[in-house]
């Protein structure tokens, strides 16, 4: 898939998702919630550049790098991840069912990533 092509999916997917938000938007809410600082319109541009455009992309190109399977395994990293980042870094607190879930995703990720060496 050449760059151009796997950007142009990319920017339909996004683009499809953000028209498919403002029609929710539209019918669930008023249209004077928009209405912010030009402060604040800054600030959710480059909270959405960084934490949703730039990721899409760098993962597109970890699937190109890796393989789609192996990207697939390792991207269920994340929830963990996310769990354990906010139990040290917000104080959240941990359940047994959480480290159990999360202990089974890692040791799961460990047998396919050893069996497929």
């Amino acid at each position: 898939m050449t760059l151009c092509m796997k950007v142009g999916f990319i920017v339909y997917a996004v683009s499809a998702a953000a028209v498919a938000l403002l029609i929710h938007f539209v019918c669930f809410n008023e249209f004077s919630e928009l209405i912010m600082s030009p402060k604040a319109w800054c600030y959710l541009l480059l909270m959405t550049a960084f934490t949703n455009v730039l990721p899409l992309f760098l993962f597109s190109e970890g699937i190109k790098r890796v393989g789609a399977e192996r990207a697939a395994i390792v991207s269920t990293v994340g929830p963990p991840t996310t769990i354990f980042l906010a139990a040290y870094l917000l104080g959240e607190s941990m359940n047994q069912i959480q480290l159990l879930g999360s202990a089974l995703i890692i040791v799961g990720i460990i047998i396919v990533e050893y069996k497929s060496r």
